[in-house]
């Protein structure tokens, strides 16, 4: 088990990796790769982002000073995700609401088109208390400085596209 858990993880950082760094890799310590690893090496696994996820504005809140400025004082509408980095259902909802999202943005306007603002409630105690964050994750949708909508925990894409559609209303 364990070095499955170090092959998988050993793929995930190869795939990140700059080729200069794979053949430096492969040439200096072939010895700390784990079994049966080195042809992966050879090849060059490249992962890539899905077109439809590139479409999406993905931006960290950094801290309140920049949730007003990039997001209250925008026109645009946004979905902002209260998200936890140990919080396991955030990381259920997160590729939903980015395939929601990227799906939305397919079929409106330019103007209309929804960002995602991503905030960590550990690094922004403020912000999640001022939006009453109560449990991770939350989920807000903000139009024109206000809030439209809101829901908590993992939902499907239905409800997410629901929440959606009621930002350009």
């Amino acid at each position: 088990m364990r070095s499955t858990y170090r092959g998988i993880r050993f793929l995930f950082t190869l795939a990140r990796m700059p080729k200069e760094d794979i053949q430096l890799l492969q040439s200096k310590s072939i010895h700390l790769l784990p079994n049966n690893s080195s042809h992966l090496i050879q090849q060059k696994l490249q992962f890539h982002t899905t077109p439809q996820l590139k479409s999406i504005n993905i931006f960290q809140v950094q801290d309140e000073n920049d949730f007003q400025k990039q997001i209250l004082d925008s026109k645009k509408p946004f979905i902002v995700d209260f998200h936890a980095t140990w919080c396991k259902p955030c990381k259920v909802l997160q590729p939903r609401l980015e395939k929601a999202i990227a799906s939305y943005n397919k079929d409106v306007k330019i103007d209309q088109q929804v960002a995602l603002a991503k905030i960590d409630i550990d690094k922004c105690v403020e912000l999640s208390a001022k939006y009453d964050v109560q449990v991770v994750p939350t989920v807000l949708s903000i139009k024109d400085g206000k809030v439209i909508d809101r829901f908590s925990g993992v939902v499907d894409e239905n409800k997410i596209l629901k929440v959606l559609n009621k930002l350009n209303k």
